[in-house]
């Protein structure tokens, strides 16, 4: 038998902005935190929903060790010029 359990949290348009998954309750050892940005959005034209990174860490706390990160870029943006969808 188990048990698993997930904690997520919403930023003001619905999206999903941290998910942590404690894994199986009766150990700690399988933790892990993901954290989603929505930074871009373009309310202008309703674009609320795009991603633009997602950052994956061992256990719940923020500033676990990274597993896995990845970066979106939209509409010809740069890697550290990041400018807001617009379609």
């Amino acid at each position: 038998y188990r048990q698993d359990r997930a904690y997520f949290a919403y930023d003001s348009y619905g999206n999903v902005i941290t998910k942590i998954d404690y894994g199986d309750w009766a150990t700690g050892v399988d933790d892990t935190r993901t954290n989603y940005d929505f930074s871009q959005v373009n309310t202008t034209a309703f674009i609320t929903n795009k991603l633009r990174s997602e950052t994956l860490r061992a256990g719940y706390s923020p500033s676990g060790t990274v597993l896995r990160s990845s970066e979106l870029y939209y509409d010809a943006s740069v890697p550290g010029a990041w400018a807001p969808p617009t379609l």
